[in-house]
């Protein structure tokens, strides 16, 4: 689900640029209207490329593929043709902030694994310094005649 996040940033940037486009076509003779469609941006940016598509997705797919399938896509915004898929993506597809208790307990003791090692290694310092003094102490003890 993680995938999903930064998809979302990029339709979210798709929905700016459509806005973007929006306003742009709302400056040419088609922009009539309070909001335009997809369609209707398309039409006004590039309306080659449209009837292209148009043309190149009833032959390849059949005349179904264009008229009930695509025109209804295209009749949303172009801001909203991207944006709410990309808000959605961005609500599942976040990061989550809370981890399992497992997890965290995991990332602490590696934190202190450091730590946990220094002091055991003092203890066996200890200890073998403790062996060294009886060792010390039972060659005196066989020196001594």
């Amino acid at each position: 689900m993680r995938a999903l996040f930064p998809f979302g940033w990029l339709f979210l940037v798709a929905a700016l640029l459509g806005a973007a486009a929006e306003t742009a076509a709302r400056l040419g003779p088609h922009g009539a209207g309070l909001v335009l469609t997809a369609y209707d941006v398309w039409y006004a940016l590039a309306p080659g490329n449209l009837v292209v598509t148009k043309i190149r997705l009833e032959a390849l797919l059949g005349p179904w593929a264009w008229d009930p399938l695509t025109t209804s896509v295209l009749a949303l915004p172009l801001w909203a043709l991207f944006g709410l898929p990309g808000g959605l993506m961005l609500w599942f597809g976040r990061p989550r902030r809370g981890q399992p208790d497992a997890t965290r307990q995991q990332e602490e003791d590696a934190l202190f694994l450091y730590d946990s090692l220094a002091e055991q290694a003092e203890a066996e310092e200890k200890e073998f310094q403790a062996f060294r003094d009886r060792l010390a102490a039972e060659r005196e003890e066989e020196a001594k005649p």
